[in-house]
């Protein structure tokens, strides 16, 4: 049996396993979309402003710490979230403005 005729049955094999891999990611991946919609977190503003009044100014430390570390978290989102905390009067806009610093 020649190197080519070799080749092609084990090229089957590699492209089969490639197809059954990639459908066992789409369908993971087709479960946890149904799951978020099926289960969505109910997240409004006061609940996740509560969390600044609850925990201070370690909300805002942690995920700006982690952010500059290199970690992708929303560190941006977290100062702007800080700002709305500040203007309802959960925290001191000046400390939350040296914590984010």
């Amino acid at each position: 049996m020649s190197e080519t005729a070799a080749a092609a049955p084990r090229a089957r094999r590699s492209r089969r396993r490639l197809y059954v891999i990639a459908a066992l990611l789409l369908l993971v991946l087709a479960a946890i979309a149904w799951a978020y919609v099926h289960y969505e977190p109910s997240i409004s503003s006061e609940r996740l402003l509560d969390l600044f009044g609850r925990y201070g100014y370690f909300v805002i430390f942690v995920p700006v710490l982690l952010e500059t570390a290199g970690v992708p978290l929303p560190g941006e989102t977290t100062l702007l979230l800080s700002g709305v905390a500040a203007s309802t009067g959960r925290i001191d806009p000046w400390i939350a403005i040296a914590v984010g610093s």
